[in-house]
């Protein structure tokens, strides 16, 4: 069966035109012409839309029958026993060996067998660390050691200053998103402006012109998820 064709023959069934079609569905007249003519084939979001408009369910443009189709036996699913890792088979003898193992060590090695497998099943982290590391990273290489760049892994992302103001800024990616990490305007009439002028090293982070966090002296404090426009 051509989806065209069956469109269609349905269409003109219901005695509706390409433009009632299009009136009904939103789509152009060009195109629903174009797949009448087999030129183009609609997704299935597409053919939701043109179901709806004919009226019909969608099994319909698939099938030519007046009742729904009859689904063949199927096979007994598996429990999610069955299908659980360990139950039987090579996992199944594997897991009983570890289960004997476990029960002869002693309960120093458990843990420590215990300390290995949670770290092995964590996510990989990136080669900078944790969010929380990599801001501090930042806060640390350019405002305590100076550096003309900020060193990441095998990334190095160069310190630059403000055109007015003269404050350090550095922009870096961590997992995909640019971060910038800003040093603190001490002129502003923030607490954390007054913190930079206490002599304390304050740097604040922005994500999509968001401020999403600041580190004061080696501390990290994050904001909330409402906008910041200044600090």
């Amino acid at each position: 069966m051509i989806i065209g064709d069956r469109l269609r023959a349905l269409r003109e069934e219901k005695k509706l035109s390409q433009g009632d079609v299009e009136k009904r569905t939103g789509l152009l007249r060009c195109y629903i012409s174009r797949v009448e003519n087999g030129h183009t084939v609609p997704a299935i979001e597409t053919l939701e839309k043109m179901a709806r408009a004919l009226e019909v369910p969608l099994y319909q443009l698939f099938y030519e029958g007046e009742e729904p189709p009859q689904l063949p036996n199927l096979l007994k699913r598996k429990s999610s026993e069955d299908i659980a890792w360990g139950s039987s088979g090579k996992d199944g003898r594997y897991l009983n060996k570890l289960r004997r193992l476990l029960g002869k060590a002693d309960e120093e090695h458990r843990k420590l067998v215990m300390y290995m497998t949670q770290k092995m099943a964590r996510p990989a982290s990136t080669a900078e660390g944790s969010f929380e590391q990599t801001l501090v990273e930042v806060w640390r290489q350019a405002l305590v050691k100076n550096a003309d760049a900020v060193e990441l892994g095998t990334k190095r992302y160069p310190v630059r200053k403000t055109p007015k103001r003269r404050l350090r800024q550095v922009d870096f990616v961590f997992n995909g998103k640019e971060v910038r990490g800003l040093e603190q305007n001490p002129e502003t009439k923030s607490r954390w402006a007054q913190m930079a002028r206490s002599g304390k090293k304050v740097m604040q982070f922005l994500s999509k012109g968001r401020y999403v966090a600041n580190v004061v002296d080696g501390k990290m404090n994050f904001y909330g998820r409402g906008p910041r426009t200044s600090r």
